[in-house]
């Protein structure tokens, strides 16, 4: 299966929040989504979207916005009929704390897998609803008690994640 390398950075964590993940370029941005969520143990509980600056187009996960002009809705959009190697794009999560990622495409590859693999990481999960990456940071430089409730990051649970990703008719 065709897969395609993304770096995905949580952009101005402190220390470094980086995950380095290969997906199927049949994947909808709905499905990314997904992953990403499982990659910084998201929980999936606020509004998402994507913005493609080479294409100005935002890509949405409230099916009502996706009318406005230069806006799709998330389970309309291939991966491979908008991403090509080089190209950079944000996704943001929780319009509230407005944690934003900044995502670039790797290659693309041929690989047995026909669902998401790790293939790096760097750094601890954030925390969900902690008033965003300044709060964050803050807490991190203090040493705060309340990152302990942080979904921490753990490689094993990705990857099984992923696997049964290989199985999730949801977006089929």
């Amino acid at each position: 299966m065709e897969m395609m390398h993304l770096k995905i950075e949580l952009v101005d964590a402190q220390p470094n929040v980086t995950r380095e993940v290969a997906v199927p370029t049949t994947y909808s941005f709905a499905q990314l989504h997904e992953v990403i969520q499982v990659l910084f143990g998201w929980e999936d509980e606020h509004l998402y979207q994507f913005y493609l600056p080479f294409k100005k187009l935002r890509i949405v996960s409230d099916e009502e916005s996706s009318y406005e002009e230069n806006t799709a809705f998330c389970l309309e959009v291939q991966l491979e009929d908008v991403l090509k190697p080089r190209n950079k794009f944000t996704y943001t999560y929780d319009f509230g704390d407005n944690w934003v990622h900044r995502i670039t495409v790797g290659k693309i590859t041929q690989e047995p897998y026909h669902h998401p693999r790790l293939i790096r990481w760097a750094g601890e999960n954030a925390c969900e609803d902690c008033g965003g990456i300044d709060r964050y940071n803050q807490l991190v430089k203090e040493k705060d008690a309340s990152l302990k409730k942080r979904n921490k990051f753990d490689e094993t649970y990705v990857q099984l994640r992923f696997e049964e990703m290989e199985d999730d008719e949801i977006y089929e």
